[in-house]
């Protein structure tokens, strides 16, 4: 772990699994914590063989969501042929499947999974990631060992990132904005504009930039956006007021920012029960 940031909690809960490793693990934490890398890191120490040559080992499989798209039982199905397959055994484990965004499975393919991790083949271990992991199946979830990746510390973040070139200014905006998610703090400290936080982020930071007027223009542009795409940008003005009302600030200061936590937050709760994305999203943007 020489060159990856993790918070403690989140190291102890690595190292031990990798000293001890069952058949599925499980990683939880919210979008840009890093979770994709975590995977990718247990699976190149369970195989002895670095990042960069992870990407080219034969008996690695990984599954992931694009664009807020669905994983089918087509997808859990080529990955039950994939573990049929017979392969040299070369220690405790050698063959690595990995589903991101497990959460976005559906429940057809949640269930072939299931027999999967119910009877893994031989030297196979799944990695599922997902951001809450009430949206898998328990019996899923109770058959998985369980890795909570938390958002850094600030001092540690601060630390890290700055013996790798950055300067303060840079710090303190990529710090405002991930809130100490390792994943979206390192994509905008390189600017990685293709992932899709980073964008969000932009998003975010234009809408808290502009008056009133100007941001319910952009409503009917935004609301015919992919719903996970607009749910980024409400997670990242989530992540940008919470730190802010961490620190010391006036009133009013305070106030706004509240606002931005309870509109985003009612954003979401409203998103979720049906509500009509622009007449949510209107009034998120006349509160913000």
């Amino acid at each position: 772990m020489t060159d990856l940031i993790f918070h403690d909690s989140t190291k102890k809960g690595i190292r031990a699994f990798i000293a001890h490793p069952s058949h599925a693990v499980l990683l939880v934490g919210p979008a840009g914590a890093g979770k994709e890398t975590v995977a990718r890191h247990i699976a190149s120490e369970l195989l002895k063989t670095s990042l960069e040559k992870l990407a080219a080992y034969p008996y690695l499989s990984v599954v992931t969501s694009e664009d807020s798209k669905s994983i089918g039982i087509d997808e859990v199905r080529e990955l039950q042929h994939f573990a049929s397959l017979k392969i040299p055994r070369s220690g405790q484990y050698n063959r690595i499947i990995i589903i991101g965004n497990a959460h976005r499975m559906t429940q057809e393919a949640q269930n072939a999974l299931l027999k999967l991790i119910e009877e893994p083949p031989e030297a196979t271990l799944i990695v599922l990631t997902t951001p809450a992991q009430q949206a898998l199946l328990p019996t899923i979830t109770s058959r998985c060992q369980l890795i909570t990746i938390h958002p850094l510390e600030e001092s540690q973040a601060m630390d890290y990132f700055r013996n790798r070139g950055h300067n303060a200014t840079q710090l303190q905006r990529a710090w405002l904005i991930s809130g100490g998610l390792a994943g979206l703090m390192s994509a905008l400290l390189v600017a990685d504009s293709e992932h899709p936080l980073v964008q969000a982020a932009a998003t975010a930071r234009e809408l808290l930039q502009t008056d009133a007027f100007e941001r319910l223009v952009r409503v009917d542009e935004l609301s015919k956006q992919p719903a996970n795409t607009m749910r980024d940008v409400l997670l990242v003005l989530q992540q940008m007021a919470r730190i802010a009302l961490a620190r010391p600030a006036s009133s009013a200061v305070r106030g706004k920012w509240q606002s931005v936590l309870q509109g985003s937050y009612d954003t979401i709760t409203a998103l979720d029960k049906g509500a009509q994305a622009k007449l949510a999203l209107t009034n998120l943007m006349l509160n913000l």
